[in-house]
């Protein structure tokens, strides 16, 4: 399109070229249009001659923008509305009502109603030179069905005990726990050939209820 205006009057034509509706209609309805080209920037170097008589450019004489140049940003990146606030929060639960006794109910009675107290225990294999340079086992736990539990573990190889550990576990939190080897350990290990490496886990939660969990794994050769 070509913005050429007369000096005359020019403060109207200058707001004449802010609305090129034809080019920026033609830019939108092409997903493929992503410029506008002008020749030139600014009037002071316009082809248009003699360039005080003729102000076709987006900038002026100063390199000052023009009502052209706001509307070329507005064809390309046009305003995007913003977002719609975000819904009403919900009011917090009611706290749970207190027993005969005047004792507030226990919150962990229900987690333990729905959610049976359960232990998953796996120890990370890896290689034997690994396992004998870190002199640690690395074990992944995760309890259920109590807010804490105390674990317990035990490594064997053919029934001789390799390393042992004690962590507290949150529930529903999976977490690598490093189980250091004992003294004799790596001779045991170096020992084992095929053996399996046998680990034996005991979660324990506040109330007194017990679970365990038992894996086994050969060392990568």
């Amino acid at each position: 399109m070509k913005w050429r205006i007369a000096i005359a009057g020019w403060a109207a034509m200058l707001a004449l070229q802010g609305s090129p509706e034809p080019a920026h209609e033609a830019c939108n309805a092409q997903p493929a249009c992503f410029r506008i080209t002008t020749w030139g920037f600014m009037d002071r170097y316009t082809w248009r001659q003699p360039w005080d008589q003729s102000l076709p450019l987006p900038f002026d004489t100063e390199y000052t923008p023009k009502p052209a140049w706001q509307a070329i940003q507005e064809a390309l990146q046009p305003t995007v509305p913003p977002p719609p606030p975000p819904p009403p929060s919900e009011p917090p639960p009611t706290p749970p009502a207190a027993d005969p006794a005047g004792q507030p109910a226990a919150a962990t009675s229900v987690v333990e109603a729905s959610h049976p107290l359960s232990l998953e225990a796996r120890l990370r294999r890896q290689r034997l030179r690994t396992w004998l340079a870190r002199r640690a086992l690395i074990v992944l736990l995760r309890v259920r069905g109590a807010e804490t539990a105390r674990v317990q573990l035990v490594a064997r190889v053919r029934g001789r005990a390799i390393g042992s550990a004690t962590t507290d576990l949150d529930a529903g939190q999976r977490r690598p726990v490093r189980m250091s080897l004992t003294g004799p350990a790596g001779r045991r290990l170096r020992n084992a050939g095929r053996a399996y490496v046998v680990l034996t886990a005991v979660a324990t939660p506040a109330d007194g209820r017990r679970t365990a969990a038992n894996t086994r794994v050969r060392a990568r050769q």
